[in-house]
């Protein structure tokens, strides 16, 4: 933390009171005012019609009041009298803002009479074991019930379903891996329950056990269905999606512009606790680049009014048009305005108002930005029109050879629609097409691809609209080597094992090689593609020669020769060679010197290391082996007892594979301790 921060940090604590109770300051009338203050009762009665209805109270909005009381109470006549009965809310909304819709409405629907059916059933079975223990019986079948009704709560929760929640619950129920074609193999809680009730074939006696086995496996198929169901609609209620159902969304809307105008009145309290009250931020003038300076009072007050009253009526009475066309924009506007007074308020900035740039007040600005990005990103989720969907590509391939173009077909295409090839290995570039993409109709488009020197492979391609959504239709496009030209024809190469060393040679044997221009390759790996390319060292129209350093290439098998020759040919060889590891080789050791006495460790550093491989310091005629602490290919860990050397020497270093000869490296140091 730089020292001007901490000094910020001290002058705010010293300056102003320390926010363990709200500061009064006196109150302002609104509209207008740009800040709040009202009586303790006034605020008590605004938060127990909040916490009971869901509801923001706002004096000029009878209709979101009425709403709010249908959606908390419910009546029913009982006994000649009318009894009332409460909803709580765990959260608060506009009342009259979202719904259960769309894909969350259809799988609720279904997931409801899964349930009714299922839970009859679950209740009725029976054990068919003579001796099973009544209280396991009891409290496995009450943990399926729980979990089946939770999921089904969960499916019709107002926002939408949390994701991680229900794949848990399906997780829970049916296992990680559920069998959808056998309902006997089904694993989780129904395995545990069909193992403690005996539910099995071979356990079935009578017409009556074997309806008690059918009532279980319809229990397990309808799991299954709703499971299936789920996993094809989930994309719908994930939290990044851009196909989401309006009523789903404005919940999570509404939950978001409450938490903007929390944060407003949040800001208030950070200002009126340095002293910067309501009066004061009316004539605090903010220069926001906009052309004209903003006084603090209004931009607040304009946040808080876009989130209690301008932005629900926009959703309720706009529906998607005016998410798109109004709300969005006013929402990205103001994200934008905070941000900046929440820079200028971080800084030193030229404004009179000391209190405005506290530290309080900046990070309450920064928070209110945070929740207008947050509202900015759920807005853009809702769209007018459909994702796009492809279907269909022409050609399905081409060569790296220069340019190729595509027709795309689909639906719900966008005049301004953008295409791209994602390539299925995530190491390889995507290849967006020229510019020139012609747009048919919404079922039809056109674009062209540049492939000259892309990688080869599968790709998917990518439709992007212009409002953002996307469609894609995966590995539907192959981009591959092209042919030779007539009469370039590899016959093979030589030799079929290479070391990994370097100057590996390699031999190329074609008819009709460009002397001049051909360039012998090895394309090492599959994920990732490692090229080495070869130094050439003779060539002529039937033989190339080229060496290769291979001394950083791990011992492999399959790797591929192509020859690459103008105008952009790669050619295969019809065999393949092999990478193996070559004899051990020293690069290095460390320290340079050891001293007389026992355990001195000594790192070798190099290549080819054998797991059984030995090392030993050679003085003169003498070899004293040492212990290996630690081998890899790369680096041997060793120590010596060198108490038992005579006097100082130099040595060398002796590494040894079993089976190969021992190679050594030269001028290890031996010395006498130090003082002796």
């Amino acid at each position: 933390m730089a020292n001007g921060d901490i000094g910020n940090k001290i002058d705010d604590a010293l300056s102003y009171p320390i926010l363990t109770e709200e500061v009064r300051l006196p109150a302002a009338t609104r509209p207008g005012d740009g800040g709040g203050g009202s009586s303790q009762s006034a605020q008590t009665v605004e938060s127990t019609l909040r916490n009971i209805l869901g509801w923001r109270v706002r004096d000029n909005d009878p209709k979101s009041f009425v709403a709010a009381l249908t959606k908390s109470f419910a009546s029913s006549e009982s006994q000649g009298h009318t009894e009332w009965k409460w909803t709580p809310h765990t959260y608060s909304i506009e009342a009259n803002m979202g719904a259960v819709t769309g894909a969350q409405a259809a799988i609720y629907s279904r997931a409801t009479v899964a349930l009714n059916q299922a839970l009859p059933l679950l209740d009725g079975l029976q054990t068919l074991l003579a001796a099973s223990d009544a209280q396991e019986v009891e409290a496995t079948s009450a943990i399926v019930r729980s979990s089946i009704t939770e999921l089904v709560n969960e499916l019709g929760r107002e926002g939408g379903p949390r994701v991680a929640r229900v794949d848990e619950y399906f997780s829970l129920l049916l296992g990680d891996n559920p069998d959808q074609l056998n309902s006997e193999n089904v694993g989780g809680q129904l395995g545990a329950l069909r193992d403690t009730f005996g539910l099995r074939r071979q356990n079935v006696n009578t017409i009556g056990e074997e309806q008690n086995l059918t009532n279980f496996l319809i229990l397990v198929d309808d799991i299954n269905a709703l499971g299936l169901t789920w996993a094809s609609q989930k994309s719908f209620f994930e939290r990044n999606s851009t196909n989401v159902f309006l009523g789903t969304q404005l919940v999570l809307l509404g939950r978001t512009l409450a938490v903007v105008s929390e944060s407003v009145q949040e800001a208030y309290f950070a200002m009126d606790s340095v002293f910067l009250g309501p009066a004061e931020r009316q004539v605090t003038s903010l220069d926001l680049g906009s052309g004209s300076p903003v006084f603090l009072g209004e931009l607040l007050e304009w946040v808080d009014h876009f989130a209690v009253t301008e932005g629900p009526r926009l959703i309720s009475e706009g529906g998607k048009n005016g998410v798109i066309k109004a709300f969005t924009p006013t929402v990205e506007k103001l994200a934008d305005l905070i941000g900046q007074a929440a820079d200028l308020s971080a800084g030193d900035g030229a404004n009179p108002s000391p209190a405005f740039h506290s530290p309080r007040v900046a990070r309450s600005l920064a928070d209110l930005q945070t929740q207008l990005d947050t509202t900015v990103l759920l807005a853009g989720q809702i769209k007018r029109e459909p994702p796009p969907e492809v279907t269909y590509v022409d050609p399905e391939g081409a060569e790296t050879s220069g340019l190729v173009r595509l027709t795309i077909n689909g639906k719900d295409f966008q005049d301004g629609a953008g295409v791209v090839l994602r390539p299925a290995i995530e190491d390889n570039d995507e290849i967006n097409a020229e510019p020139d993409v012609v747009f048919i109709d919404e079922a039809e488009m056109k674009a062209t691809f540049n492939l000259k020197g892309v990688a080869r492979g599968k790709y998917s391609v990518v439709v992007t609209n212009p409002d953002g959504q996307t469609g894609e239709l995966d590995e539907a496009f192959t981009v591959t080597v092209p042919e030779g030209p007539p009469g370039l024809d590899i016959k093979g190469v030589k030799p079929l094992e290479l070391l990994n060393e370097p100057d590996q040679r390699v031999t190329v044997r074609a008819n009709n090689f460009d002397p001049d221009t051909a360039i012998v390759s090895l394309e090492i790996g599959t994920s990732p593609v490692t090229i080495k390319q070869g130094v050439p060292t003779t060539s002529t129209r039937k033989k190339l020669r080229a060496l290769f350093d291979l001394h950083d290439i791990s011992p492999t098998t399959g790797v591929k020769v192509f020859v690459q020759q103008p105008p952009d040919q790669a050619v295969l060889a019809p065999n393949t060679v092999n990478i193996v590891a070559g004899p051990a080789v020293i690069v290095s050791f460390a320290p340079s010197s050891l001293r007389i006495a026992t355990d001195q460790r000594l790192t070798i550093t190099g290549r080819n290391f054998d797991p059984g491989v030995s090392v030993s310091l050679v003085i003169q005629a003498t070899s004293i082996p040492g212990r290996i602490r630690n081998a890899t290919d790369k680096l041997i860990d060793v120590s010596f007892d060198l108490s038992k050397v005579p006097a100082s020497a130099v040595a060398n270093v002796s590494v040894k594979n079993p089976g190969e000869d021992a190679v050594e490296a030269v001028d290890l140091h031996i010395d006498k301790p130090v003082g002796k």
